[in-house]
């Protein structure tokens, strides 16, 4: 092996350590965002729930309503 090869395996391997760490940051940024997307959804079936029980409700109040 020649020292421009050493070198080259050097300067590869600085960049494949930088690249792990990139990686790294990258998979903690994902969690964080599935984390924001679960939320999201709880967010979106409280407030499908609640305008479906206010719509369940003004139904059978309407319909209590025409019964007298």
């Amino acid at each position: 092996m020649t020292v421009t090869d050493a070198e080259r395996i050097a300067r590869l391997e600085v960049r494949i350590d930088s690249l792990v760490d990139i990686v790294n940051s990258m998979a903690g940024k994902q969690d964080e965002l599935l984390a924001l997307k679960q939320k999201g959804i709880g967010a979106f079936w409280l407030a499908s729930t609640l305008l479906g029980t206010g719509i369940v409700g003004a139904f059978s109040t309407f319909f209590y309503w025409l019964k007298g």
